[in-house]
């Protein structure tokens, strides 16, 4: 098992090197009682986990399922969500329309999908679980020490950064860094917000930054050079849908040219085609605010391929509960 230290704050690496489904921890040592962020580690982890460290405080930076799904292994730890995630982690039918489940299923296979989700890496415990909220952007103290929750939506719509100040440690998460590029792929992510959530990382005083995924810890030099190579795949993305209407592909084929996922990655698991439409529809919506020319092309793709596309996009800021 790879762990990594800094002072008292433990990285704690997943199996398969966190690939999804699973992701890095991040446990924080304290004198009487220990927090841990995240909880996506795999068995390895969690053992080591419960075996050396009292978890008393669980917090998730948001509601993915490979950053939430082993919460059941922490029974005695008060959970702690932000506001936005909130509503998703205590109503599966919130959370389905801001994964986009309801956007590309409709309402009537809703059931069908809630069924399938319980098997598996699940969201049932962390469902049924009681929950408090963490404040957005403030100081508060996690295990003893220091820790601010950054809000940086565009991954989804309330994902955070957690940051140790006093150990310069910036938990960049799902800003992985990998070449397979940014995740944008809900109906709460924003491109956008992406983008300016990533800068905002940038303008933070952190000597180490922690991805959820792969490698792990960052110098400051090496995650400013990976975050703008890492970043300019969004526009790499882009380029290629345009020039793919410019050779006249069909809405019904832009699914199949791989602007995210490789077919045959879509063809051994059909949750890959779930991804690459909402991720090419969050790029047609963008491309639609900057030119009015492809607000057809954009309608026209919702229209297509998804069964509700009112829901296409689905943030809780927007929305009255």
């Amino acid at each position: 098992m790879d762990i990594q230290k800094i002072g008292p704050i433990e990285v704690i690496k997943g199996q398969r090197n966190s690939k999804v489904p699973f992701s890095t921890s991040i446990l924080v040592k304290g004198n009487e009682a220990d927090g841990l962020i995240d909880c996506g580690t795999g068995e390895e982890g969690f053992s080591y986990l419960n075996d050396y460290y009292d978890i008393q405080h669980l917090l998730l930076t948001h509601y993915h399922i490979d950053h939430v799904w082993g919460s059941m292994y922490y029974p005695n730890a008060k959970v702690f969500v932000n506001r936005i995630d909130a509503p998703k982690l205590n109503n599966p039918e919130w959370l389905a329309k801001a994964m986009g489940i309801r956007a590309l299923m409709g309402e009537s296979e809703l059931d069908k999908w809630l069924n399938a989700s319980n098997q598996g890496h699940s969201y049932q415990d962390v469902l049924a679980r009681e929950k408090e909220i963490y404040p957005y952007d403030e100081t508060f103290t996690l295990a003893g020490r220091k820790i601010q929750m950054l809000h940086a939506p565009g991954h989804c719509e309330g994902f955070c950064c957690p940051y140790f100040p006093e150990e310069g440690v910036l938990v960049v998460g799902d800003y992985d860094l990998t070449s397979f590029g940014p995740w944008y792929n809900n109906a709460d992510s924003d491109i956008d917000q992406l983008i300016t959530s990533g800068e905002m990382t940038l303008n933070i005083d952190a000597d180490y930054y922690v991805t959820s995924h792969h490698k792990g810890i960052f110098s400051r030099k090496e995650y400013e050079i990976a975050l703008d190579n890492y970043l300019a795949i969004v526009e790499k993305r882009e380029r290629k849908i345009i020039q793919l209407f410019k050779e006249g592909t069909a809405i019904g084929d832009l699914i199949h040219r791989e602007v995210f996922y490789l077919n045959r990655n879509i063809a051994a698991d059909p949750n890959f085609l779930r991804f690459e439409i909402m991720g090419i529809a969050k790029h047609l919506k963008r491309l639609a605010k900057q030119n009015p020319y492809y607000e057809d092309h954009y309608q026209s793709f919702i229209s297509y391929h998804m069964a509700d596309p009112k829901y296409s996009e689905f943030f809780i800021e927007a929305t009255t509960i």
